[in-house]
């Protein structure tokens, strides 16, 4: 009896522990609810209006049948530097330099010794975004090459940028967050603000590129949160509506959650990502689009 009588207690115990820990456990999701959207009201409410870091990501040929991407109006411009491109000479170099005004500077380097450059290169993007300069090769013995005269001719004809962005930023708990985009267009004076959207970048930044290949570079933004099982990770797209004159969301990227990969101008192909939570395997998709918009996205073979 004494045996049943202590089972008994025991049974009852782990019974009385197991609704505490349910009753909290439902309190602790309950109080996470609320408390995320008392954060969502927050972001969306205080904050400030600040000048964000605009990256501008161009691309180029040149007349000898080169492909160069640049990341521009940086400190430290980037990209890739294709020779051969379209040929099975194909070579491709990650480059990075400096910028200042119109005058660029880059060195490319070696895919499998990223501390030893190859080639070098000095020139400048003039009023009709072609980029003209000198380029030469660095081998091994650090003897750099005669010099080669290049000029890459811009492979989407972009309209100058004739507005300026601000993002409402919002800092809480030492984490950033976007909740508003604010564009002034220069020669209307006329503004427009986006919002409905959050997003939590690692730095106050913005991409702007021609995601859409009509010529108007587009907006994208980054998201990326700590979630239960993981992360969350993908980009929120903005592309412009040349007949309207304003920017608006694309609403089939930004219900898919991808993320940008890439882009090819040459191809007219833009590459984007999903990644899964919990292993980060990430899968690949071209984006498809009609007359200007996604449509769909084709699974990269």
């Amino acid at each position: 009896m004494i045996v049943l009588k202590n089972d008994l207690m025991i049974k009852n115990t782990l019974v009385i522990i197991f609704l505490m820990l349910l009753s909290n456990r439902m309190f602790s999701q309950d109080t996470i609810k609320r408390i995320d959207r008392q954060m969502i009201e927050n972001i969306q409410k205080t904050g400030t209006w600040e000048k964000p870091q605009i990256e501008i990501k161009k691309h180029w040929m040149s007349n000898s049948g080169d492909y160069l991407f640049m990341y521009t109006n940086v400190y430290n411009p980037h990209g890739y530097y294709t020779l051969n491109y379209d040929t099975d000479r194909q070579k491709t170099v990650h480059f990075e330099g400096s910028q200042e005004g119109s005058k660029i500077y880059f060195k490319g380097f070696n895919p499998e010794d990223f501390y030893r450059p190859i080639m070098e290169f000095s020139g400048a993007i003039d009023a009709n975004n072609f980029l003209k300069g000198t380029w030469c090769e660095i081998p091994e013995n650090g003897r750099k090459t005669d010099l080669k005269k290049v000029v890459f001719s811009p492979i989407n004809n972009l309209k100058t940028m004739d507005y300026k962005v601000q993002t409402f930023v919002s800092n809480i708990e030492h984490n950033l967050y976007v909740s508003k985009l604010k564009i002034t267009f220069n020669m209307s004076g006329k503004q427009q603000i986006l919002e409905n959207f959050i997003a939590r970048p690692i730095t106050n930044e913005l991409l702007l590129e021609d995601f859409n290949f009509d010529g108007y570079l587009d907006i994208s933004m980054y998201y990326d949160l700590a979630v239960e099982n993981g992360r969350e990770e993908y980009s929120i797209f903005w592309l412009y509506n040349p007949e309207l004159q304003q920017f608006e969301p694309s609403d089939f990227l930004n219900q898919s959650k991808v993320m940008y990969s890439s882009a090819d101008a040459q191809k007219k192909q833009l590459e984007v990502s999903t990644k899964d939570k919990k292993n980060f395997e990430s899968t690949f998709y071209y984006v498809k689009f009609e007359n200007g918009k996604a449509v769909g996205l084709e699974e990269e073979k």
